[in-house]
Protein backbone atom coordinates (compact mmCIF):
# COMPACT_ATOMS: atom_id res chain seq x y z
CA UNK A 1 0.00 0.00 0.00
CA UNK A 2 1.36 3.38 -0.99
CA UNK A 3 1.22 5.62 1.53
CA UNK A 4 2.07 8.90 -0.09
CA UNK A 5 -0.91 8.83 -2.50
CA UNK A 6 -2.89 8.29 0.59
CA UNK A 7 -1.21 11.32 2.08
CA UNK A 8 -1.15 13.36 -0.71
CA UNK A 9 -4.67 12.87 -1.51
CA UNK A 10 -5.66 13.90 2.33
CA UNK A 11 -3.31 16.78 2.04
CA UNK A 12 -5.05 18.18 -1.24
CA UNK A 13 -8.34 17.33 0.49
CA UNK A 14 -7.75 19.72 3.87
CA UNK A 15 -6.22 22.11 1.41
CA UNK A 16 -9.45 22.37 -0.55
CA UNK A 17 -11.86 22.37 1.95
CA UNK A 18 -9.44 25.51 3.79
CA UNK A 19 -9.54 27.65 0.36
CA UNK A 20 -13.72 26.73 0.13
CA UNK A 21 -14.16 27.90 3.81
CA UNK A 22 -12.03 30.97 3.31
CA UNK A 23 -13.44 32.33 0.33
CA UNK A 24 -17.36 31.39 2.12
CA UNK A 25 -16.53 33.75 4.84
CA UNK A 26 -15.11 36.48 3.06
CA UNK A 27 -18.53 36.92 1.47
CA UNK A 28 -20.61 39.80 3.00
CA UNK A 29 -23.75 37.74 2.56
CA UNK A 30 -22.27 34.29 3.54
CA UNK A 31 -21.14 36.10 7.10
CA UNK A 32 -24.74 37.94 7.35
CA UNK A 33 -26.37 33.98 7.33
CA UNK A 34 -23.60 32.76 9.76
CA UNK A 35 -23.92 35.78 12.01
CA UNK A 36 -27.42 35.64 11.25
CA UNK A 37 -27.86 32.22 12.50
CA UNK A 38 -26.05 33.28 16.12
CA UNK A 39 -28.02 35.85 16.52
CA UNK A 40 -31.21 33.98 15.58
CA UNK A 41 -30.24 31.01 18.20
CA UNK A 42 -29.45 33.62 20.83
CA UNK A 43 -32.66 35.62 20.25
CA UNK A 44 -35.20 33.00 19.68
CA UNK A 45 -33.48 30.69 23.11
CA UNK A 46 -33.93 34.51 25.49
CA UNK A 47 -37.98 34.25 23.08
CA UNK A 48 -38.40 30.80 24.73
CA UNK A 49 -37.00 31.19 27.84
CA UNK A 50 -39.69 34.30 28.76
CA UNK A 51 -42.48 32.11 27.44
CA UNK A 52 -41.20 29.33 29.68
CA UNK A 53 -41.17 31.67 32.40
CA UNK A 54 -44.58 32.56 31.61
CA UNK A 55 -44.40 35.81 30.09
CA UNK A 56 -47.53 37.09 27.81
CA UNK A 57 -45.71 36.72 24.11
CA UNK A 58 -45.24 40.07 23.27
CA UNK A 59 -43.16 40.82 26.49
CA UNK A 60 -41.12 37.79 25.46
CA UNK A 61 -40.50 39.39 22.02
CA UNK A 62 -39.50 42.55 23.61
CA UNK A 63 -37.45 41.21 26.06
CA UNK A 64 -35.53 39.20 23.65
CA UNK A 65 -35.24 41.97 21.30
CA UNK A 66 -33.93 44.58 23.21
CA UNK A 67 -31.14 41.71 24.24
CA UNK A 68 -31.51 40.73 20.68
CA UNK A 69 -30.24 43.96 19.42
CA UNK A 70 -27.42 44.49 21.61
CA UNK A 71 -25.80 41.17 20.79
CA UNK A 72 -27.07 41.89 17.55
CA UNK A 73 -25.57 45.33 17.01
CA UNK A 74 -21.85 43.72 18.26
CA UNK A 75 -22.09 40.77 15.61
CA UNK A 76 -23.89 41.93 13.07
CA UNK A 77 -21.66 45.39 13.14
CA UNK A 78 -18.37 43.94 13.01
CA UNK A 79 -18.18 40.62 11.41
CA UNK A 80 -21.09 41.32 8.73
CA UNK A 81 -20.43 44.94 7.76
CA UNK A 82 -16.65 45.87 9.41
CA UNK A 83 -18.09 48.43 12.05
CA UNK A 84 -17.33 49.15 15.05
CA UNK A 85 -19.39 52.30 14.97
CA UNK A 86 -21.51 52.55 17.83
CA UNK A 87 -23.11 55.84 16.85
CA UNK A 88 -24.74 53.83 14.58
CA UNK A 89 -26.74 51.97 17.33
CA UNK A 90 -29.44 54.49 17.63
CA UNK A 91 -30.62 53.69 13.64
CA UNK A 92 -29.50 49.77 14.49
CA UNK A 93 -32.58 50.18 17.47
CA UNK A 94 -34.99 52.09 14.95
CA UNK A 95 -34.00 49.41 12.62
CA UNK A 96 -35.28 46.62 15.38
CA UNK A 97 -38.30 48.27 16.29
CA UNK A 98 -39.84 47.84 12.99
CA UNK A 99 -38.29 44.25 12.89
CA UNK A 100 -40.41 43.80 16.69
CA UNK A 101 -43.96 45.44 15.27
CA UNK A 102 -43.58 42.95 12.27
CA UNK A 103 -42.53 39.78 14.80
CA UNK A 104 -45.79 40.47 17.54
CA UNK A 105 -47.88 41.33 14.29
CA UNK A 106 -47.21 37.87 12.89
CA UNK A 107 -47.38 36.11 16.41
CA UNK A 108 -50.67 38.05 16.93
CA UNK A 109 -51.88 36.41 13.53
CA UNK A 110 -50.56 33.15 14.68
CA UNK A 111 -52.58 32.95 17.84
CA UNK A 112 -55.93 34.31 16.16
CA UNK A 113 -55.53 30.70 14.39
CA UNK A 114 -54.28 28.97 18.04
CA UNK A 115 -50.88 28.07 16.48
CA UNK A 116 -48.34 26.99 19.36
CA UNK A 117 -46.42 30.00 20.13
CA UNK A 118 -43.35 28.60 19.73
CA UNK A 119 -43.46 26.88 16.86
CA UNK A 120 -44.84 30.51 15.24
CA UNK A 121 -41.74 32.02 16.76
CA UNK A 122 -39.56 29.39 14.63
CA UNK A 123 -42.02 29.76 11.53
CA UNK A 124 -41.35 33.83 11.92
CA UNK A 125 -37.71 33.96 12.05
CA UNK A 126 -36.57 33.69 8.20
CA UNK A 127 -39.10 37.10 7.85
CA UNK A 128 -37.80 38.94 10.34
CA UNK A 129 -34.44 37.66 9.14
CA UNK A 130 -35.06 39.10 5.78
CA UNK A 131 -36.86 42.13 6.80
CA UNK A 132 -33.57 42.71 9.22
CA UNK A 133 -30.77 42.23 6.93
CA UNK A 134 -32.77 43.98 4.10
CA UNK A 135 -32.96 47.02 6.40
CA UNK A 136 -29.85 47.13 8.24
CA UNK A 137 -28.23 47.16 4.76
CA UNK A 138 -30.11 50.18 3.46
CA UNK A 139 -30.44 52.47 6.58
CA UNK A 140 -27.47 51.53 9.05
CA UNK A 141 -24.52 50.12 7.62
CA UNK A 142 -24.65 51.67 4.17
CA UNK A 143 -21.77 51.90 1.95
Amino acid sequence: MDCSKDNNLTSGLVSYIQSMVRKLVSNRFIRFLLVGVLNTIFGYTVFALCLFLGFHYAIAVLIATIIGTLFNFKTTGKFVFNSTNNTLLIKFIGVYVVVYAANTGLLKFFNIFEINLYISGGIIIPIVAILSFILNRQFVFKE
